[in-house]
C-alpha cells in the first residue's frame, strides 16, 4: 500500500486559465492534504494530516468545526 500526500494548495483549470488557491496554517506554512472529495452540493472537501477537513469557502479554504 503506498501513502501520497500532497502540499502547495489545489489548482483549477477552467479551459482558459489556471487558478492556484494556496492551502495555508495560521502561521503560512504548507498544509499537507491527503484526500479531496465533493459533497452533494458540489462542494470541495479536503482532508488534511493535522489540520481537519477543510471547506473551500470560493475564495480560500477553511476548517471545519462542527
Amino acid at each position: 500500500m503506498r501513502a501520497r500526500h500532497y502540499t502547495g494548495g489545489v489548482f483549477e483549470y477552467d479551459d482558459a486559465k489556471l487558478t492556484h488557491c494556496p492551502l495555508k496554517d495560521a502561521c503560512g506554512a504548507d498544509i499537507t492534504m491527503f484526500s479531496i472529495s465533493t459533497d452533494n452540493e458540489g462542494g470541495l472537501w479536503l482532508g488534511t494530516h493535522k489540520h481537519g477537513p477543510q471547506h473551500f469557502t470560493g475564495k480560500g479554504f477553511e476548517r471545519f468545526r462542527p
